[in-house]
């Protein structure tokens, strides 16, 4: 599909066209609005991933809404993206293109069951309010990055179902709001490091168990959690 048919890409230029930079006066009035109509980075940016992706199945039906107003898209007050939920939508490529310091206030990310592939890229540890992150059943490929470990506000990493391969990194143990680590169904080697038992949010862990090499993984237990617990099967 060239980016002349793609109807997403034709909705976002719409909104381009149709609300320009406004002036002082507009601006004061948006201010008692709940969603913000001036172009911002953040569309730029979603605008520029969309005309990167091979595939997808994205369709806004009506192009003169603000993004904001995207059934997959949520704003705060401000017309900031705090959530993106493209979960099963037939993205097919990779996130290199997606500029994640556009994004400021997002706090939910949620990528599941795509075909996204390649590694996972730095610019996402610029993602300082993100809460949730959804990248599992998808294609990606190399280390889970260390630099994850710098998101602290986490709660929900979900990574199970990629190519992802190496070891478990230290750093996930920074992350003390983290709730729920799914790692299992990828190529990873070793075990959970002691450090993640300091987590004493840590509710749902998922690591992998298809390998000898992973089976001390699957005798972990956190100091403050009971092995059921622990543990969630698939």
């Amino acid at each position: 599909m060239s980016p002349l048919q793609n109807p997403l890409l034709i909705s976002l230029s719409v909104v381009l066209l149709f609300f320009p930079n406004p002036t002082p006066a507009q601006k004061a009035s948006s201010e008692t609005t709940l969603v913000s109509v001036s172009p911002s980075e953040e569309t730029q940016a979603l605008l520029s991933w969309i005309s990167n992706l091979e595939t997808h199945q994205l369709f806004f039906p009506n192009p003169t809404i603000p993004p904001c107003n995207f059934p997959a898209i949520t704003c705060n007050g401000k017309g900031s993206i705090t959530s993106i939920k493209l979960a099963s939508s037939s993205v097919r490529g990779n996130l290199h293109s997606l500029n994640f310091t556009s994004f400021p206030n997002l706090m939910h990310l949620d990528l599941n069951n795509n075909s996204i592939y390649g590694p996972i890229p730095s610019d996402l540890f610029a993602l300082s309010e993100l809460t949730f992150l959804d990248l599992s059943s998808n294609r990606l490929s190399g280390r889970i990055p260390a630099g994850l470990g710098s998101i602290k506000s986490l709660a929900v990493l979900r990574l199970s179902g990629n190519d992802l391969i190496g070891w478990i990194p230290i750093s996930l143990s920074e992350l003390m709001d983290l709730e729920i680590l799914l790692l299992d169904q990828n190529q990873i080697s070793g075990g959970i490091p002691a450090e993640i038992g300091n987590l004493k949010k840590l509710k749902q862990l998922r690591s992998p168990k298809d390998t000898n090499h992973c089976i001390k993984s699957l005798y972990f237990t956190p100091k403050h959690m009971s092995h059921g617990s622990l543990f969630s099967s698939r």
